[in-house]
């Protein structure tokens, strides 16, 4: 159910939605996290078999350490997920009442916005005081108890908004340190966890770095075009490629890059040897122009 717009929550001295979220978006992720757990299970049962197979031949004991090894750390993985996925889906049930709370004090607040924000009827400064009959008078008073009715009820609706808020911070703040908490189970994160989270906190400075070695290669290549006599080592340049090309690789593995960029860098390598056959080519052309514009020997015009 999508929510009220934020211009509408102004009501509340709110600039935007204040409970804002999905809760269908983190059900949909304890779901997939129940998957698979429910996948690592069916996994765990059949290296239990394999443990238990009397019928694995000569390397049986081995074979049934390494099963009973990769079967529990695998538990730890499965049981990990279905807690994370428990605790999404109660953050989620509580994340849907917070906002259905926030619902029904908007719908308090809009109720009497009007009337709490009705103008105090009083005469202009420096006018005389106008005489009115008995039922004016009336009408007057009960205006004005019904105005301050409204400010007593939309002073309400906003702190009841303010409660919600406050138990959506406490519930979101409790969910958040059990899904931490899981984190103390005994399982070790791989070193492939560990690079990629090394790739990821750095994959700024990283494709900084690959894509200045592919600037300096490319400068290098040109100025050698045009500089007779300078010839840059190719292992210089295939040496700057080839860091370029690691960096790429690196912060694509992680989904930080583009793969683009490594297939680019792979054509750079292969296709490094190219500058110095350019190089020559550049220069036998150059070489035919000079020699097509001097006049061959012994042949002078005649005047």
């Amino acid at each position: 159910m999508s929510r009220p717009a934020d211009s509408e929550w102004v009501v509340l001295d709110e600039p935007e939605d204040p409970i804002p979220g999905d809760p269908q978006e983190i059900r949909d992720e304890s779901s997939r996290l129940e998957q698979m757990a429910g996948t690592i299970r069916d996994q765990i049962a059949l290296l239990k078999d394999i443990a238990g197979d009397d019928n694995i031949g000569e390397f049986a004991d081995k074979l049934r350490e390494t099963a009973t090894d990769l079967r529990d750390g695998l538990d730890k993985v499965a049981t990990r997920y279905e807690h994370v996925s428990g605790y999404l889906g109660h953050w989620a049930e509580d994340l849907d009442q917070c906002q259905s709370d926030s619902l029904r004090a908007l719908a308090r607040a809009q109720a009497v916005a009007a009337t709490a924000n009705t103008p105090e009827a009083r005469p202009a400064p420096g006018s005389p005081q106008p005489q009115l009959t008995v039922e004016q008078k009336q009408h007057q008073a009960d205006a004005e108890r019904a105005r301050h009715a409204a400010q007593g009820e939309l002073a309400d609706a906003k702190a009841q908004l303010a409660r919600v808020k406050d138990h959506r911070d406490e519930r979101g703040r409790f969910w958040m340190q059990k899904i931490e908490d899981t984190e103390h189970d005994g399982l070790k994160d791989s070193r492939w966890d560990s690079f990629k989270d090394f790739i990821h906190e750095h994959a700024e400075l990283i494709k900084l770095l690959a894509d200045v070695c592919t600037w300096i290669v490319t400068a290098l290549v040109i100025v050698s075009l045009f500089i007779p006599g300078l010839d840059i080592a190719t292992a210089l340049l295939g040496g700057l490629m080839l860091t370029a090309l690691l960096g790429h690789t690196a912060v694509a593995l992680t989904g930080d890059g583009s793969w683009i960029d490594v297939g680019l860098d792979v054509f750079a390598i292969a296709t490094l040897g190219a500058s110095s056959w350019a190089k020559g080519l550049l220069e036998g052309s150059t070489g035919f122009a000079g020699g097509g514009g001097r006049r061959p020997a012994g042949r002078r015009g005649h005047s």
